[in-house]
């Protein structure tokens, strides 16, 4: 479980967006907002990989020289979980932190029908599994 800071995620978000590993210097190129300079793009990644927050996906030749390329190692549901994890793990009540989540989402305008109808199957499946 990590913590990403503001710059690290918008980072992530935008290696979640591409259909392939992006060197650094696509990142810096690519990002809308950067809120970071050129050059410490180098510091956020390798921070990003310790964290375990993102991948060496492979090589690119840039310019004159081969640069790695970096994939997320989580995906963006992945990564919410361990955010709404580290919340319940600071509760006195882990339960009532994903009830009161599970609740919000489902009072939400934004979740559809379809939503409901594969959110009500999986439960149905975890509990099948857990009578098992």
């Amino acid at each position: 479980m990590f913590t990403l800071s503001p710059t690290e995620y918008e980072i992530l978000s935008l290696l979640w967006a591409s259909e392939r590993g992006l060197t650094a210097a696509e990142i810096n190129t690519l990002s809308p907002e950067k809120s970071w300079k050129d050059i410490s793009i180098h510091i956020i990644i390798n921070n990003m990989l310790s964290k375990g927050a993102i991948k060496v996906d492979g090589m690119a030749r840039s310019g004159r020289v081969y640069s790695r390329t970096f994939t997320a190692a989580v995906t963006p549901e992945e990564y919410s979980l361990m955010q709404v994890q580290k919340n319940a793990a600071c509760s006195k009540d882990a339960s009532a932190v994903y009830t009161g989540l599970f609740c919000a989402l489902v009072d939400s305008d934004s979740i559809s029908g379809n939503d409901i109808e594969k959110i009500e199957e999986m439960i149905q499946q975890k509990k099948k599994e857990r009578q098992e």
